[in-house]
């Protein structure tokens, strides 16, 4: 037998001769190329879903709530708007009025998701601001939801209906924030109750 070959590689670099003891094999079968490129299996593909199910389960019902509490803040402002409006009014006139009495009106016509509701004030003030008389029961002026959906929410809170007179006022607010049976509500009066929490209120419903 001849001896082993030993797969010495001689190169020749400027008069200088180069021994590989071991050159790496070259391949030309593209199995090679095609296993590094290797991507996910079905079983992990299913984790990641199952995954992204469970926090979506988590986060959507949080998002939702911070969304209509949000919505909540536009009763609070506009009652805190009524309330210093009122006062106003009260001081010049000894009574309290409607909204067109005491020259209130929505900012941004045409978005509000609430119906506000105050007493009827000096007879028949009713201006051009949307108020419209609920009727002898209700005996109050009424600026109503927009959006959704245009019409009138009924307020079921505890405190009852809007009034005025020379010796208070009550205003209120109610929506539907989330299409149930449930409406939420909001009040202020004279003595600014009625703002630190809702009655009842959608978003806990």
């Amino acid at each position: 037998m001849g001896p082993a070959c030993t797969g010495h590689v001689v190169s020749r670099n400027g008069g200088q001769e180069h021994t590989d003891e071991n050159p790496e094999p070259q391949s030309s079968s593209p199995m090679v190329a095609k296993s590094k490129q290797a991507g996910f299996t079905l079983i992990e593909l299913m984790v990641v879903v199952v995954i992204a199910g469970i926090l979506a389960a988590f986060a959507i019902p949080n998002f939702l709530q911070y969304r209509a509490q949000a919505m909540q803040a536009e009763a609070r402002t506009n009652l805190a708007g009524i309330f210093v409006a009122e006062m106003s009014f009260f001081t010049e006139r000894k009574e309290f009025g409607n909204f067109t009495d005491i020259g209130f009106a929505l900012a941004g016509p045409g978005t509000n998701r609430y119906t506000y509701r105050t007493g009827v004030g000096l007879g028949a003030g009713l201006g051009p601001n949307g108020g419209n008389l609920c009727g002898s029961v209700g005996n109050c002026d009424t600026i109503q939801t927009e959006v959704p959906a245009a019409g009138a929410i009924s307020f079921t809170g505890g405190v009852g209906i809007a009034t005025t007179s020379s010796a208070g006022f009550t205003a209120t607010a109610a929506a539907d924030l989330d299409r149930d049976s449930t409406h939420d509500g909001w009040y202020v009066n004279d003595l600014k109750h009625g703002l630190s929490a809702a009655d009842p209120n959608d978003v806990l419903s």
